[in-house]
């Protein structure tokens, strides 16, 4: 997966167990208001998607506190909306299906995992989009106990806990690494600077 020449650190998304709270949560709400109209209008088809909403709710709380991969999560979560949306189309509500479509494709795009790559050309942060860096964007760059610090130079600091680095290594040849790089990137001039 990497070479001598390139580092993939995985690094954790904090913000990924919270948001995953909030899609059971929000699973279990649409699964209350679809049982509740099908209460109110007598409909036998949206009590059933409440039902298979309310389901695949429970199924995946009970995933989420055993760990299991976020891929499995993903299904649960994707089927649990889809019966929800299947539902709210059941009772004519095109626009709040649509919505609940749209929020559900956003919500997949949700990982518990980033990725940072660093090679001679630069960094990429993988996220929910592609950032490129450029070593001359950074003035350090520092793994320590677990947790990387890069220092900007437009005075900006990112830190993130790292899970894993590929390939396996300690912190000192990390840092070394990096070090090199950001010298090397520091040394070399600037040939748009002599441009008119």
């Amino acid at each position: 997966m990497a070479d001598n020449n390139e580092y993939t650190l995985v690094i954790l998304n904090e913000r990924f167990r919270r948001l995953h709270l909030f899609r059971i949560i929000f699973l279990w709400l649409n699964a209350f208001m679809l049982g509740w109209m099908a209460f109110t209008f007598h409909s036998i088809y949206t009590g059933i998607f409440a039902a298979l909403t309310a389901g695949y709710a429970c199924y995946d709380l009970f995933f989420s506190k055993k760990n299991i991969y976020h891929s499995t999560l993903e299904k649960f979560f994707l089927h649990g909306i889809l019966f929800a949306i299947m539902g709210w189309l059941s009772q004519e509500f095109y626009l709040l299906a649509l919505i609940l479509a749209a929020w559900a494709f956003m919500g997949l795009k949700l990982k518990e995992h980033f990725w940072l790559r660093l090679n001679k050309d630069g960094l990429i942060l993988q996220t929910f989009y592609q950032k490129k860096m450029a070593w001359e964007d950074l003035q350090n760059i520092i793994l320590k106990d677990g947790l990387l610090t890069m220092d900007f130079k437009s005075n900006r600091i990112y830190q993130a806990i790292i899970i894993d680095i590929m390939p396996s290594t300690e912190e000192v040849p990390f840092n070394q690494y990096c070090l090199e790089h950001l010298q090397s990137a520091t040394n070399t001039p600037d040939l748009n600077k002599n441009k008119f």
